[in-house]
């Protein structure tokens, strides 16, 4: 887990011992920042970056996505509505589409796509290990915004009220969003459901 870049974003490096695959969750650092990760991993044995998940293609979260696909040439993989967006802002075209409830692959891994709309058309969650990944959908004790170009109110609660209460989904699931915006860097989606009033709210 890398924080900075534009507005206390995160970005999560994961990897598969077993194959020594790495892939990063948004590129929202500098791309030498990242790179220092990357270098800090391939020294304790993994062998190359291969994948990039985008939660959405939000500026702040593709700051070095351009740098590092041209560095490691990752397969980039994001919802098919970022296509023009990546295209135009950061010269880089996503290489596979996401579709909602996808099984995705690192290594002997797996990570699980959830379409989780309303802070953008195209915002995605990732299940990998005990960890969800929400990028701007949710954030601890709080939701992403609705009222950015893009942006739909109903689609955001109908995404939150998803998350509070489906059964596809652990409560033990590990809360990592796209910002450190919380009073902790992290919780549990079982916290969240009882204590976050925009899960509340949602049902």
């Amino acid at each position: 887990m890398v924080e900075g870049g534009y507005d206390a974003n995160f970005t999560y490096l994961i990897g598969d011992p077993v194959s020594k695959e790495l892939a990063l969750i948004d590129c929202a650092e500098r791309f030498e920042i990242l790179e220092k990760q990357l270098k800090a991993a391939f020294e304790q044995g993994y062998s190359k970056l291969n994948k990039v998940f985008v939660t959405h293609g939000h500026h702040d979260h593709v700051v070095s996505l351009k740098e590092i696909k041209e560095k490691y040439n990752p397969t980039v993989y994001c919802h098919m509505a970022e296509y023009e967006r990546l295209i135009k802002q950061n010269k880089v075209e996503i290489d596979e589409f996401i579709e909602d409830r996808q099984i995705l692959s690192l290594g002997e891994q797996e990570l699980k796509a959830f379409h989780t709309p309303g802070h953008q058309p195209s915002s995605m969650c990732f299940v990998w290990q005990n960890k969800l990944f929400t990028g701007d959908t949710l954030f601890v004790g709080a939701c992403g915004r609705h009222d950015l170009p893009g942006g739909n109110a109903n689609e955001l609660v109908q995404s939150l009220k998803f998350l509070a209460t489906t059964n596809e989904l652990s409560g033990d699931l590990e809360v990592r969003s796209g910002h450190n915006y919380g009073f902790k860097p992290y919780t549990t989606l079982a916290y969240e459901r009882k204590n976050n009033p925009h899960l509340i709210g949602a049902v």
